[in-house]
């Protein structure tokens, strides 16, 4: 096992040069890989934008997949990259400051220069929501427990989490001003604060089109759609 995810670290490293070595926008079009752009702001100052970004899903012909963040400013300036296998395990992340690899048995982080590696099974970090609504059509109420970790800047420790991922069904929202039914997705932290969630909508594609983020009372942000282009 630890043989083929070598093989597979090697692979993933050799992809994410090549999408370097080029324009991405040019990678991005040869692999016909749609780019969704959604726009960032509060409920209640929906004038004002935080932030647009935009995210693209890039898949192998063995079936594994890149989901990839770039700059709305600049389409070749690659943001952040992860790469999974064909069930939604994550082999590579990485961004500007951060770089992870997943082995069976331990996860090695790499943070602005300081390796840190994280004994725990490597499995639990399996997302295979990732995979629902384009390779597999989910039940009203099924559940997905993910395992992760964040790094604690006021412990200076590395926390393990997990979070829950539950399919809400069809909800019929207005997308780009048309009406449409999307699935629903929510997530939340198990054992956090169970007043701060997440509600993303999704098309066919398995591509996010809207996103809630609540936190208590305070008003939630919201990411909707403005562009796709093919």
């Amino acid at each position: 096992m630890k043989c083929i995810l070598a093989l597979l670290l090697v692979f993933s490293y050799n992809a994410i040069a090549l999408a370097q070595s080029k324009p991405l926008a040019a990678q991005l079009n040869k692999h016909k890989a749609s780019r969704y752009v959604m726009k960032y702001y509060f409920e209640d100052t929906p004038d004002i934008t935080l932030w647009n970004r935009v995210v693209s899903r890039l898949t192998t012909d063995s079936g594994k997949f890149y989901m990839l963040d770039y700059d709305a400013k600049n389409p070749d300036h690659l943001l952040s990259s992860s790469f999974y296998d064909e069930v939604g395990m994550p082999i590579v992340t990485e961004n500007a400051k951060d770089f992870m690899k997943v082995f069976p048995d331990r996860i090695r982080l790499s943070f602005m220069g300081k390796d840190t590696t994280v004994f725990m099974n490597g499995t639990a970090l399996r997302n295979s929501t990732l995979l629902w609504f384009w390779k597999y059509q989910p039940k009203k109420g099924e559940e997905v427990v993910v395992g992760g970790i964040r790094r604690n800047f006021m412990t200076k420790k590395i926390d393990h989490v997990q979070v829950s991922y539950v399919y809400l069904g069809k909800e019929r929202i207005q997308v780009m001003g048309k009406s449409g039914r999307y699935h629903v997705l929510r997530s939340r932290q198990l054992n956090g604060d169970p007043t701060v969630y997440d509600d993303v909508w999704y098309d066919k594609k398995g591509m996010m089109v809207k996103e809630k983020h609540v936190v208590g009372k305070k008003p939630p942000r919201f990411g909707v759609l403005t562009k796709i282009i093919e």
